[in-house]
């Protein structure tokens, strides 16, 4: 019988990962595996003779190819099976074990440095929203400031746009605070 890959919708924030994880690894305890990542329509495939459990790693894109290389066989000789990456996050999976605890970083540091590597990304996107948002700001109301009244849709989505953001923010700030 033939395999056939389909999408799901796949919408998660940052700060949400482990509920990624989470629904990942369920997916496949029904038989539903992940293939490969995409913009909101990654790619799974049916199997019901195999379980696994995914885990995530955000890690900015590498400089070499070296250092790519030397990223996914450090996982590999971990165990971890590379799905590809999005955004800047890393799907890995493995085979599932009753006994095992299967956590992509086991040592205080390693957490504490990804949590950084998650909240700096955040900070940036946020600082250069903040940065945009003001000067659209300053630039509607010296350019065009009869415009206000109807574009006001577009600022409430901006608004909730940055405070989506500085929640988030300040979700991964807490979880970083928490590994250390």
């Amino acid at each position: 019988m033939e395999h056939v890959a389909h999408r799901r919708l796949d919408i998660w924030l940052t700060w949400q990962h482990e509920r990624e994880e989470c629904r990942l690894d369920q997916l496949s305890e029904r038989g539903v595996h992940f293939e490969k990542p995409g913009f909101l329509f990654p790619r799974f495939h049916p199997d019901s003779g195999a379980r696994y459990v995914y885990r995530l790693d955000y890690q900015p894109p590498l400089r070499t190819r070296d250092a790519v290389a030397e990223y996914r066989a450090l996982f590999a000789d971990a165990g971890w099976e590379y799905k590809g990456r999005c955004q800047g996050w890393q799907y890995f999976r493995k085979p599932w074990s009753p006994q095992a605890v299967v956590d992509v970083y086991t040592d205080r540091q390693s957490v504490r440095n990804w949590y950084r590597r998650i909240h700096r990304m955040i900070g940036v996107v946020l600082l250069v929203e903040l940065f945009l948002a003001g000067y659209e700001v300053g630039l509607m109301r010296a350019v065009a400031p009869h415009v206000w009244r109807w574009a006001w849709p577009l600022w409430g989505f901006w608004a909730g746009l940055l405070v989506t953001l500085g929640y988030g923010f300040f979700k991964i700030q807490q979880k970083r605070r928490g590994s250390a």
